[in-house]
C-alpha cells in the first residue's frame, strides 16, 4: 500500500472500532455488510491490503458518515442541508421501508457503542411510545390524512389502515431504541392537551365515534402506566437508562438526535408524522448541546416521586376531559 493508501485504511479501522468495539461483532458486521470472509476483513484491519474503494462507500452509507470524513477532508462552506423525510399514508411504497429501515440499521449500529445516546425534546408523544398501540398511531395518520390528503375527500378514523409492513417497522424501531444505552426526552407541558385538543376537534366533525374514542382513552390510561414504570425504575425493562423531563417551554415541533462515536443523526419534525433529517456531526452536535442546556432546565420526572406523580396525575385529569 502506498501512503494515501495506509492513511486511509488506518482512518476507517478507527472509525470502525469505535462505532463497534467488540472485535468479534465488528468482523461479523463487516462479512455481512461487505459479504467477504473473515480471512479478508482481518488482513484488511491489519492494513496487509487495503479496503477497496468499492467497499469504502459501502462501509460509508452502513455508518451514515461522509467520504470525506474518511478521506480526511473538510469543507467548512459546504452545506450541512437536512434531508426531508416525507410519509405519502396513500401511497406507501419500497422507497419509504427502505428510508425506515436504513433509520433503524442506523441505530442498531449506534447501540453497539456503550456511550450511545438518543435524545428528543417532543411537542407530542414520542414515537417509540406510541408505536405500541396502533391505536394511537391511527389518529396521528387521521390527522396527516386531514391536512395532506385528497382536497375534499374526508377520511375517517375507521377508514385508516395500517399496513403491516409498517407496523413491523415500527415494532422493530421501538426494539432498536431500547438497545441504545441512554435515552432521555422532555416533553413539552402542554403537549398531550394539545393531542386531547385534537381529539375534540375531530369528535366535532365526525371524524371519531365516541367508541372509537373510548378505545383510545383506555390505551392512553396503559401508555401513562407503562411511562410511570419506567420513571420509577430509571431504565427500560433491559436495564438501558432512561430519563424522563417536562419543560415550560413550548417547542415548536419535535426535535431528535441519536449520538455515539461514528454515528451522528438529527431530526426535525416536520408535517405531523414526517421529519428532516441530518447525519451530518456537527448539525447533530449542535442539537445534542441544544438539548442538553434544555434538559438543566426542565422538572424531571424520573427519580423524583413528587414530580412524578403530578405529571402523571395531570395528564389523567387532561385524559378525563374525553
Amino acid at each position: 500500500m502506498d501512503h494515501f493508501e495506509l492513511e486511509i485504511n488506518d482512518r476507517l479501522a478507527e472509525i470502525l472500532k469505535k462505532a463497534v468495539p467488540e472485535r468479534g461483532k465488528l468482523t461479523n458486521l463487516l462479512c455481512e455488510q461487505l459479504e467477504i470472509e473473515k480471512v479478508a476483513i482481518y488482513r484488511r484491519l491489519r492494513n496487509d491490503i487495503p479496503f477497496t474503494f468499492a467497499e469504502v462507500v459501502k462501509i460509508a452509507k452502513w455508518l451514515g458518515i461522509s467520504l470525506d470524513s474518511i478521506v480526511g477532508e473538510s469543507n467548512p462552506y459546504r452545506s450541512q442541508a437536512f434531508q426531508l423525510y416525507w410519509q405519502d399514508f396513500f401511497n406507501l411504497n419500497e422507497k419509504d421501508e427502505k428510508m425506515s429501515n436504513d433509520y433503524i440499521a442506523a441505530i442498531i449500529l449506534a447501540a453497539h457503542n456503550p456511550y450511545s445516546e438518543f435524545g428528543i425534546a417532543v411537542n407530542g408523544l414520542p414515537l417509540h411510545v406510541t408505536v405500541q398501540f396502533p391505536t394511537i398511531f391511527r389518529f396521528y395518520v387521521l390527522k396527516w390524512m386531514y391536512q395532506f390528503g385528497k382536497p375534499g375527500e374526508l377520511i375517517k378514523y375507521s377508514d385508516v389502515v395500517l399496513p403491516e409492513f409498517l407496523l413491523d417497522i415500527h415494532r422493530r424501531y421501538r426494539a432498536a431504541v431500547l438497545q441504545v444505552g441512554y435515552t432521555y426526552f422532555i416533553s413539552d407541558e402542554t403537549a398531550f392537551q394539545k393531542l386531547i385538543n385534537d381529539i375534540h376537534y375531530f369528535k366535532s366533525i365526525h371524524l371519531i365515534t365516541d367508541d372509537e374514542i373510548a378505545q383510545l382513552k383506555d390505551d392512553f390510561t396503559e401508555m401513562f402506566s407503562r411511562i410511570e414504570a419506567i420513571a420509577i425504575k430509571g431504565a427500560y425493562p433491559n436495564g438501558n437508562e432512561v430519563e424522563i423531563y417536562t419543560s415550560g417551554v413550548s417547542f415548536e415541533t419535535t426535535y431528535t438526535y441519536l449520538y455515539s462515536e461514528s454515528v451522528y443523526v438529527s431530526m426535525i419534525g416536520v408535517f405531523t408524522t414526517g421529519s428532516m433529517s441530518s447525519v451530518d456531526p456537527q448539525s447533530c452536535n449542535h442539537m445534542r448541546s441544544w438539548l442538553r442546556a434544555l434538559k438543566r432546565t426542565a422538572t424531571p420526572i424520573t427519580g423524583n416521586e413528587k414530580n412524578r406523580i403530578q405529571y402523571i396525575e395531570k395528564q389523567l385529569k387532561v385524559l378525563n376531559t374525553l
